[in-house]
């Protein structure tokens, strides 16, 4: 069963909008990189080698008219961004996993 947010984040208005969502990488493993499930491609056989953080998030997403569930991002922050706004992001991602991730997936 594919893992799902914890409810309470959706519950209480006043828990974080983001938390890590620990058990998606053994979900991933199992659903996609693993030859014998039923849904492996084995043009997803480079994900096995990054290092991915997965998050929940309560943050509504969308665009062009279409509600997004999920997106995946490079770990670290990318655009034009002063000194401490890098800094600051850095730091919540090292915050959730410990390090910086190659990617980031977060979802709803």
């Amino acid at each position: 069963m594919r893992p799902q947010p914890p409810s309470t984040m959706f519950d209480d208005n006043t828990s974080p909008a983001f938390t890590t969502a620990e058990d998606m990488p053994d979900w991933v493993d199992a659903m996609f990189l693993d030859p014998s499930s039923p849904v492996h491609n084995p043009d997803h056989l480079h994900l096995s080698f990054a290092d991915i953080g997965y998050l929940w998030t309560t943050v509504g997403n969308s665009k062009k008219g279409r509600r997004v569930i999920g997106q995946c991002e490079t770990g670290s922050p990318q655009g034009t961004m002063g000194k401490w706004s890098r800094a600051r992001v850095e730091m919540q991602v090292k915050q959730w996993f410990g390090q910086i991730p190659d990617f980031i997936i977060a979802g709803r």
